[in-house]
């Protein structure tokens, strides 16, 4: 569950901070076991994709249809992926 007011705060530095690891992996990330996750946490997620996409990494997201904010978040990311190469939402 994330519901910060300002979840870059301690996401930011500790997402990238994973960067320089993943490189030459295939990242999935799978929000289908979240409870929650507020809007504010959005931005510094999506920041992290498109790092991740800036490097080459192939990454999968992977959201729950069936719960209302995850298809919300869902239809959001795979708009976003369009333009990320590396970057799928199935």
């Amino acid at each position: 569950m994330s519901d910060s007011r300002d979840p870059s705060t301690h996401l930011s530095p500790f997402l990238s901070s994973l960067i320089p690891r993943l490189k030459s992996r295939e990242v999935v990330i799978d929000f289908r076991g979240f409870e929650y996750m507020n809007s504010a946490t959005v931005s510094p997620l999506i920041n992290f994709v498109k790092s991740l996409n800036a490097e080459g990494i192939p990454t999968s997201l992977l959201f729950d249809p069936t719960v209302s904010w995850q298809k919300i978040n869902a239809q959001c990311m795979r708009a976003i992926a369009r333009t990320l190469p590396h970057v799928q939402v199935p």
